[in-house]
This record gives C-alpha cells, sequence and structure tokens, in this order.
C-alpha cells in the first residue's frame, strides 16, 4: 500500500493503524498482508515494511471520530483534515472512504 514517508515512522511505531483511502472497490482483504511502499509500482523486495489489514469498512469522511484521528497516525480530527486536504486536494466530509485498520508486521514480508 502507498503511504506517505513522514507515515512510515508512525507505522513502524504502531502510531498509525489506519488509512483512509477514496476507492470504488476494496483493494486489500481482512488478513492479507501488503507492502508499506512509497511509490506505485515498486517491487516487494524495495518495501519499508509490511502490514496485515485487520478491518475495513466504508464511511462518510467527515465521520471521523477522535480515535480514529488518533490512529490515522495521532492526528486531532482537525489536524486530520488538514493532513487529508494537504494529501487528496481538499476535504469534502461526505466524501465516501474505506477504512484500513492494519497491523504493522515487521520489516521482513511474513
Amino acid at each position: 500500500m502507498l503511504f506517505k514517508e513522514r507515515h512510515v515512522g508512525p507505522i513502524e511505531r504502531g502510531e498509525k493503524t489506519q488509512t483512509r483511502r477514496v476507492w470504488k472497490r476494496w483493494h486489500v482483504r481482512v488478513g492479507g498482508t501488503y507492502p508499506v511502499q512509497l511509490r506505485m509500482f515498486a517491487k516487494n523486495a524495495d518495501a519499508l515494511g509490511w502490514i496485515r489489514v485487520l478491518e475495513l469498512r466504508d464511511e462518510r469522511l467527515g465521520d471521523i471520530s477522535r480515535g480514529d484521528a488518533m490512529a490515522e497516525g495521532g492526528y486531532s480530527q482537525m489536524e486530520f483534515y488538514d493532513v487529508w486536504a494537504a494529501i487528496n486536494g481538499r476535504f469534502d466530509e461526505n466524501a465516501t472512504v474505506t477504512v484500513v485498520t492494519f497491523e504493522y508486521v515487521g520489516k521482513v514480508r511474513p
């Protein structure tokens, strides 16, 4: 899965355990392990680490809870809104996003 470089450390430390994506359909499955990548089409050998998907759900972007904003990397809700807008261009509270809850499983593919 693609992440911004600033999120790799929080993923490794277990501070970031959720990510929200604008997907028309889910691109991962619960129980699957996926590489933490910084660019598309990177080889698995170049992964910065591996995550295991624990839960998937769709929700309205504006419904992010305080706890979920923390799980996004230690953000308050307002900080999360700003980070989302910086990455995605704008924050549309009515957009439907996929919430991916995951755990970091290490640098080596399990």
